[in-house]
């Protein structure tokens, strides 16, 4: 036996025979029709627990259960309203406030409406970020290189002495004898890369 069917057992044994649950929501007084009387009809709202919506459906209306989590039930007289509020009660029923009076209604979904639009906003800034993280993903490598190589120049740069007369930088530093063919043309190069017009001058200091 599901929780949710216990609990309406349990509900039944505690009404009386007239609050019990077969007992009509509107007594024959509450459901003759006089023209000369107008019927308000209240509302109540709210969320049930999913496993027993079915159980809760078939109170009301005695339809086949329906896989539900929202509720709306219209009644007419405080009578209906206790009984169904304790029905509310057994069933472990969130009752969600909704005004009855008309303005605060419409307060109430300009209020529904104001929410919406403000989640719209943030799955917006949600896909945006999504989509900004994967363009840094993808060229992230390609991003991380160009910046470490700008770092090394500006390093190497940085150990460089200026010649003001000759509007010229200059670099001493020690390398190996076989390595000299091969430092002059990493020179040639470069100034080939950057279309310089004055090629990397190269000479060789003896200690």
């Amino acid at each position: 036996m599901s929780s949710a069917e216990a609990l309406q057992r349990e509900y039944a044994s505690n009404q009386s025979g007239e609050e019990s649950l077969e007992t009509p929501l509107l007594s024959e007084q509450e459901t003759t029709t006089d023209p000369s009387k107008q019927v308000k009809l209240g509302f109540i709202t709210g969320l049930v627990p999913r496993e027993k919506s079915i159980a809760f459906e078939r109170i009301y209306f005695e339809l086949p259960g329906v896989e539900k989590n929202v509720f709306a039930v219209f009644f007419s007289g405080e009578r209906s309203k206790i009984k169904i509020l304790k029905i509310c009660d057994a069933f472990g029923a969130n009752r969600c406030p909704f005004a009855e009076d008309l303005g605060k209604q419409a307060q109430t979904i300009k209020e529904v409406w104001r929410l919406s639009e403000l989640k719209t906003t943030i799955d917006a800034g949600i896909v945006h970020c999504g989509n900004l993280l994967q363009t840094i993903g993808e060229q992230f490598e390609r991003w991380n290189f160009l910046v470490r190589r700008e770092k090394s120049i500006y390093r190497t740069l940085n150990m460089l002495s200026i010649d003001v007369t000759k509007k010229c930088l200059v670099a001493e530093g020690w390398s190996p004898v076989f390595a000299r063919k091969q430092i002059q043309d990493a020179l040639h190069h470069a100034t080939q890369d950057c279309n310089s017009q004055v090629d990397a001058i190269f000479e060789i200091l003896h200690t």
